[in-house]
Order: C-alpha cells, then sequence, then structure tokens
C-alpha cells in the first residue's frame, strides 16, 4: 500500500456499488470540513458545537448547480472513527450521486483513500489497536452472527485487554528484576525465585487459554472444512441436500451424477461449515469426472473433517475400502446410510476404531445425531463468547513466539537462575505482546493487514 502523510484529506465512497436508497462518502483529515463547506454550503457556518450533528442541504458543483440532496454529519477530533476531523455525507444510493460528489471532492483537494486507510489512521492516532483493527475486518467478512458478535467483542477491546494483562504483569516483574540488577550492592528487597517462577507461572496459564482461543477465532472466521466423500452412488449428494435442508445436488440412480464438486456453507452452533459434496471416487474413462475426482483429493486433504459414506443397503464393496484406505491419514467419521432400506449393518467390523454414524439422508433419521458428533470432533460445544479469540495467523504467531519464550524463562529459572539472562527473556516476550497488539509492528505487517480492507472503510 503506497505510503501517503496523515495530514492529508482523503475521500471514499463507504457503501457498496449497485442500487440502493442511501449511499454514503466519508472524508478524513484536518480541513476536511472547511473543503466539504465548499461542496455542501450548507456546512460554511459550521461551529464547534455543530459536531456529530446532521445538516441537511445540497452538494453544489463548481458553478453552484445542484448535485444531489444530501445531509451531512461533521466530526471533530477525536470523536470520530479516525480520531482526526471528518465528515460522513449521506446521499441517494446507485452509482450517479456519489461519484459526482466524490469528483467535486478531489477537485477542491481531497484524495481517494487506499485500502483501509481509514482504519489504519484510527489505528495510527491511537483510537484502537491494531487487534481492533483486525476485528474491523472479521467483522465485515463474518458468515454468522456468532462470527459478527465474536468480532464485535475484539473491536470492543476483549483480546487487548486479556493479552495486556499478561503484558503488565510481566513488565512489573521485569521492572523488579532489572531494579535488583541495577542495585545489586544496594540493601533493597529482593524477589524470591520463587515468587519470580510463581508469576511467570500464572502468566503461563493465561497465555495458554489465549492461544487455545485461535481454532475457535479460526473457525469462526474461515469456517470449517468437511468433504462428503465415497464411492459413486452411496448418498453424497442426499447427505449434503439433507444437510442443507434443501435441494442443492441433483441426486438420481445413476452412478456418477455429480462429477464436480459442489460446496455450500451450514452453520453449526453458530460456526460457519463448508460442506463440500465430492465426486464419486472410481476408475472412469470420462475426462470431465477424472477432473472431478482429483478435484475431490485435493478437498480432502484441505478437510477438518471426512465424512466417508457408505451404503448400508449393499455389500462393502473392495472400492469402499480403497477410499477408505486413502483417508488413513484423515481425521474422518464413517456415515453407513440408506439404513431406511435394511437393518444396519456391522459396520465395526470393517471398520474398526472408527466412529461410525447411523443415517438416512432420504428420511432424516441420524442427522440430529451426525451434527452432535461434529460438533464435538470441532469442539463447537465447548465454546464460550468469553474466550478471547486469536482471529489471524499473525495474531497467534505472536502469542505462540511470546509463550515459548516465556517457557524459556521458567526453563531457566529451573538451571541456573541469572537475573540477566532472565530480563533477556522476558523483555523479548513483551516484544512479541507487543507486535500483537500493534506497539512494535513493522510497515509491512501494516500495509498488509490494511491491504485487506475495502476502500472506505
Amino acid at each position: 500500500m503506497k505510503e501517503f502523510g496523515t495530514s492529508d484529506i482523503i475521500c471514499a465512497v463507504a457503501t457498496p456499488p449497485g442500487k440502493s436508497a442511501l449511499a454514503i462518502v466519508r472524508l478524513s483529515g484536518p480541513g476536511c470540513i472547511e473543503l466539504v463547506s465548499a461542496a455542501i454550503p450548507a456546512l460554511a457556518d459550521f461551529k464547534p458545537e455543530d459536531a456529530r450533528r446532521l445538516v441537511y442541504g445540497f452538494a453544489v458543483d463548481e458553478n453552484q448547480n445542484p448535485i444531489d440532496e444530501v445531509t451531512v454529519i461533521p466530526y471533530l477530533p477525536p470523536k470520530s472513527y479516525t480520531a482526526e476531523e471528518m465528515v460522513e455525507i449521506i446521499c441517494h444510493g446507485g452509482f450517479a450521486a456519489s461519484q459526482a460528489i466524490m469528483r467535486r471532492l478531489t477537485s477542491l483537494g481531497a484524495r481517494v483513500a487506499e485500502p483501509g486507510e481509514f482504519t489504519k489512521r484510527a489505528f495510527l492516532n491511537g483510537r484502537i489497536s491494531l487487534s481492533q483493527a483486525e476485528a474491523v475486518v472479521a467483522a465485515i467478512e463474518a458468515k454468522s452472527e456468532l462470527a459478527l458478535k465474536a468480532a464485535a467483542l475484539n473491536l470492543k477491546g476483549e483480546l487487548y485487554d486479556k493479552v495486556d494483562e499478561v503484558r503488565l504483569a510481566i513488565a512489573d516483574l521485569l521492572t523488579l528484576i532489572e531494579a535488583e540488577i541495577d542495585f545489586s550492592e544496594e540493601e533493597i528487597d529482593k524477589t524470591s525465585f520463587d515468587e519470580i517462577r510463581s508469576q511467570i507461572e500464572r502468566q503461563l496459564a493465561k497465555s495458554a487459554e489465549i492461544l487455545k482461543g485461535y481454532d475457535f477465532g479460526r473457525g469462526l472466521n474461515s469456517g470449517y472444512k468437511i468433504a462428503i466423500v465415497g464411492r459413486a452412488n452411496v448418498g453424497k449428494s442426499s447427505l449434503l441436500n439433507a444437510l442443507l435442508r434443501r435441494d442443492r445436488a441433483i441426486v438420481t440412480d445413476i452412478p456418477g451424477t455429480t462429477r464436480d464438486t459442489l460446496t455450500e456453507w451450514i452453520e453449526l452452533e453458530g460456526f460457519p461449515v463448508l460442506l463440500t459434496d465430492t465426486a464419486g471416487l472410481r476408475e472412469s474413462p470420462d475426462m470431465v469426472e477424472a477432473i472431478g475426482m482429483e478435484r475431490t483429493r485435493n478437498e480432502i486433504e484441505r478437510s477438518d473433517l471426512i465424512l466417508f459414506i457408505v451404503d448400508n443397503s449393499t455389500d462393502i464393496t473392495p472400492e469402499d475400502m480403497e477410499i477408505y484406505r486413502s483417508l488413513s491419514d484423515k481425521p474422518r467419521f464413517v456415515v453407513t446410510n440408506k439404513i431406511d432400506l435394511k437393518s444396519p449393518s456391522n459396520m465395526a467390523a470393517h471398520f474398526p476404531g472408527d466412529e461410525i454414524v447411523l443415517i438416512s439422508a432420504l428420511r432424516g433419521d441420524g442427522l440430529d445425531d451426525l451434527r452432535s458428533r461434529i460438533s464435538r470432533f470441532l469442539n463447537l460445544d465447548t465454546f464460550s463468547l468469553d474466550t478471547a479469540l486469536l482471529a489471524t495467523e499473525r495474531q497467534y504467531q505472536a502469542m505462540k513466539l511470546a509463550y515459548d519464550t516465556l517457557l524459556q524463562a521458567r526453563d531457566e529459572l529451573k538451571k541456573s537462575p541469572s537475573g540477566e539472562v532472565l530480563a533477556l527473556f522476558l523483555r523479548e516476550t513483551l516484544d512479541h505482546l507487543g507486535e500483537l497488539v500493534g506497539e512494535t509492528t513493522t510497515e509491512d505487517i501494516l500495509n498488509n493487514i490494511f491491504g485487506r480492507f475495502c476502500v472506505g472503510k
């Protein structure tokens, strides 16, 4: 992302393109209220007490001809999204009105904002932490109501607060150790190594709890991936339709009906789950079907769980067993379908040690049990919104490095305790935690984070 000075006035359309009742154009930067008043005369008499109040008027072009009927909200620092002077212009929706206003604003000296630049300014101006900035993306991309609630908690600062608890405790401990190093010859009360070890153990426990939240955060933001796998005509598409509660895949008695992968999102315990109905794995001279089976193999590799389906109404075939053996290193359930056609077979003899679920995709028998087992396997039933959620790989890696460094500090205490070496480990731990919340983050990392945002956010 190209870098600009934060004294620039930036502007962008903050709402998606297309037909709508309203659109919002926003500006940020010192002097933007004065700039907008040249395009919207109703703002010309702005006084500080008018901040955050709605102003009605018309946007006009350079010849004072009306462009559109608008309402305007001016903001003064620090009480704005960016903590800078800001203006939000609410105009009619669609393409023409917002673009005409944008052209007028840029002609007056504003420039078009880069992706994520409004949120980046909020971070640089100290209004939000880096973890809160990443929560903005999570809120925009939320695939379920639970994901949105979790993002809102991080946007409120829940993750920052829990990480900051650890940071402050370690910083206090480092201060004590450094004081004892600096005044080793003085008569000061020294902190015992048992006390230091006890404090480190407490912060390790808190850090481990934060790390545990990563799987939930990743699942809420990216979703879990489940592939429905088996030979042709065992009921894979029927299961997809049953879990979706609608007919998404074509179902026939002809083997090989599904020749490509079909993907659809469902919710389990509020978590988004991407279900993939795959092409049946078998020998086929059909080139299109062969491509579909190659895609099936790719889906198997990147899935969190495999639902391996067999047909209860027929004997287990060599083809079933060949597919089953190909899944040997993947987490899986053996799903026995079509139990409505005959009494359930003894599948445990064929698949010893595997979790076996009995269903009828046609009648819906066993589907609630299947959903419950999937939830337990993914630990969704243990999730609580009290959990601190590490929502990105970047956050997880920073927290993991902090935890590992703190472990080294504890191990140092077990060997030959040295205040100087211990202080080095604690400083490094603080650096990693500072990177997580954005206090010691490089410009490249910031650009990567904010480059993911849409323009106008």
